[in-house]
């Protein structure tokens, strides 16, 4: 009799481990499922663009969409490369996504140092003013800088363009760096002071090397957000002289017959720059938002 007790215990302990096995391979399947769906989600539009991107004009307006059957047309991207100024918009972006970043850095680095290591009211202050630079939509900042610009007779420039990404990407930066230099130590300070650093030679020797990969963290996403930027640049910008891809690919789509074909393959190509910067900087990039 206790032999078929065990052996009904045993059978019932199988029988549960049966079912929390097929729960976990159902729970499996249902996330791996949903994991399909939301890349689906997220890469449809890269798949819709490419596709149209093939496509002759007739056939991007048809209805209902042609998805395949259709002859492909690498021409386009020649075509939009030499036809349009896409050439000048990639160098005005490149250009001005660099100067940005430097002077982002340059300005945004010491700015976070002195937050981060020396706390006093005019710290916490200036803080507060990164925190809420943060919050105030860029639109209410920018048209009076138009209205400055104007008078200075800077509007349809790089510069002015560069003057004012940098003043709403800067405190970016900020927030990025002052989290690396959060986790740092200030006995690295003092031990740099103890063998005869100055306070500046301190910073740039000891904890700037130390912070790097947040500084590249923000270095990358700071160019990034630059290269991407629409609203600043369709308002200080006029024309093609000071347009970057996003405004110049806008600007095809006020065309009366709008080549949709034309316009995704500009943005295709507008795209490879910032998909070269993430698949090389991706690390910094996860690591520089974790220290947050």
């Amino acid at each position: 009799m206790s032999n078929n007790t065990q052996n009904k215990d045993l059978s019932l302990w199988e029988r549960i481990n049966q079912d929390q096995a097929l729960m976990n391979r159902l729970h499996r399947v249902v996330a791996v499922g949903v994991l399909i769906l939301v890349l689906l989600w997220l890469f449809f539009p890269i798949f819709w663009a490419l596709e149209t991107a093939l496509k002759t004009r007739a056939v991007t307006v048809q209805s209902p969409p042609v998805f395949w059957g259709f002859d492909v047309q690498w021409q386009n991207f020649i075509q939009v490369w030499t036809e349009t100024a896409l050439p000048t918009y990639i160098f005005n972006g490149l250009l001005i996504a660099t100067v940005t970043t430097i002077l982002s850095l340059l300005i945004g680095v010491p700015h976070a140092y002195a937050i981060s290591m020396y706390q006093s009211r005019i710290g916490d202050a200036s803080l507060l003013l990164v925190t809420v630079t943060r919050i105030i939509p860029p639109i209410t900042i920018l048209v009076p800088i138009y209205f400055i610009f104007s008078s200075l007779g800077l509007i349809n420039t790089k510069i002015a363009i560069i003057i004012a990404q940098t003043a709403f990407l800067e405190p970016f930066a900020v927030w990025i760096v002052k989290g690396s230099f959060d986790g740092k130590s200030s006995s690295l300070i003092d031990s740099a002071r103890t063998d005869g650093c100055t306070k500046f030679q301190a910073f740039y020797k000891i904890m700037v090397p130390v912070s790097l990969p947040g500084i590249m963290s923000a270095a990358t996403i700071t160019w990034l957000l630059s290269w991407t930027t629409f609203l600043s640049v369709f308002l200080l910008a006029t024309g093609p002289k000071a347009q970057t891809v996003p405004v110049g690919v806008f600007a095809l789509a006020q065309d009366t017959f709008t080549p949709w074909n034309l316009i995704s393959a500009a943005a295709i190509i507008g795209a490879i720059p910032s998909l070269v910067l993430v698949s090389v900087f991706q690390k910094y990039i996860i690591r520089g938002l974790v220290e947050q």
